[in-house]
């Protein structure tokens, strides 16, 4: 049993990481000469952040007791990654020789935020349970943070060869929930909250110079994310206003700039923005009101 004025139990979370790579590939003068260059730039985030009232052990299952004497319970999660990838990819062939330079650029989002009360749980409270998982900023219309990938490649020779990827996607799940069976008839009200606001760019630059000169260049970006709000099943709401809501917002950007010169040259370039983001808002079966 926790017995306090106020009751807050929070989980932050804020990474921020730039990872870069610049490679050249090998140069060759000669009668016959060749050179290869491959730079890869991978930066991933997988995270799991939880603030939790109770246990999320199904087989153990606890009935926590919270009391706030004078005010509410907050049951906060927040937080948000700066990932930044760049790759750098270069490399020349003089002479009957050929040239491939590629350079892949990858930056991936795949954490969970988790704010919860467990199942069984018993609430009392003057004031409001406020639950929520939410970006790092207390603005819910604000970026998340900003997940970044820039791919540049260069090449040249008789033959020339480029193949640049820069991708960028955020896959991240903030999960606002009140457990199974929860008894809320105690507190003033409920705010059950996620938000969820993405936001993600891609870039790429392919530049060949040859004889023959082939260039594939790709920027995709993506969200593939869910904010959720929901109450389990058997839950007592409080005598108060209950609000359950889940926002999503996904900021998108992809570009790409492509140069192909040479006796014969073709080009492939594609820029792909999709956006996969889902919010869900569910009050659960079987739900009480306060008598």
């Amino acid at each position: 049993m926790v017995t306090a004025t106020d009751v807050a139990v929070a989980a932050v979370d804020r990474d921020a990481v730039t990872e870069n790579t610049i490679g050249t590939g090998a140069g060759a003068i000669g009668e016959i000469g060749g050179s290869i260059g491959v730079s890869l730039a991978e930066t991933t985030a997988q995270n799991k952040v939880t603030a939790i009232i109770g246990s999320l052990d199904t087989q153990t299952i606890t009935r926590p007791a919270v009391t706030a004497t004078r005010g509410g319970i907050t049951v906060d999660v927040s937080g948000g990654h700066n990932l930044s990838t760049r790759t750098v990819a270069t490399s020349v062939a003089v002479a009957l020789g050929a040239a491939g330079a590629g350079g892949h650029a990858f930056t991936t989002d795949n954490s969970t935020y988790l704010a919860t009360v467990a199942t069984g749980a018993s609430l009392q409270a003057s004031g409001t349970l406020v639950v929520q998982a939410r970006g790092s900023n207390n603005d819910p219309a604000a970026p998340d943070g900003q997940l970044q990938a820039q791919a540049d490649g260069g090449s040249g020779g008789l033959v020339a060869v480029g193949v640049v990827i820069a991708s960028a996607s955020d896959s991240t799940q903030r999960k606002a929930t009140i457990g199974d069976a929860v008894d809320l008839s105690g507190v003033g009200a409920l705010d059950l909250l996620a938000t969820s606001s993405p936001n993600v760019t891609a870039q790429s630059t392919a530049v060949d110079v040859g004889g023959v000169a082939v260039t594939v260049n790709q920027s995709i970006v993506t969200t593939a994310g869910k904010a959720t709000a929901s109450t389990g099943r058997g839950v007592t709401l409080p005598q108060g206003d209950t609000r359950i809501l889940a926002n999503g917002a996904s900021r998108l950007f992809a570009s790409q700039t492509g140069v192909v010169s040479g006796v014969l040259a073709a080009g492939a370039t594609q820029t792909t923005g999709a956006s996969g983001l889902a919010t869900e808002a569910t009050l659960g079966p079987d739900t009480r009101t306060a008598a």
